[in-house]
């Protein structure tokens, strides 16, 4: 059996809810549930896109 990510989901994080939780903070709750994260800086929007992925067995489908 082969081990693959797959995309649940993807969020923009602004800047400003830093004050509220760090991105540091949110991305460590997600990885306790067991979750990949993905974290992508963007400079000129002020905002950090986090993608979620969790972890799954590759199946091939039958033909």
């Amino acid at each position: 059996m082969v081990r693959t990510i797959q995309m649940i989901g993807s969020m923009e994080y602004p800047d400003e809810m830093k004050k509220v939780m760090s991105i540091e903070e949110y991305v460590q709750r997600v990885t306790e549930k067991g979750y990949e994260v993905e974290v992508i800086k963007w400079m000129a929007k002020k905002v950090t896109t986090l993608r979620i992925y969790k972890k799954t067995d590759y199946k091939e489908e039958e033909q």
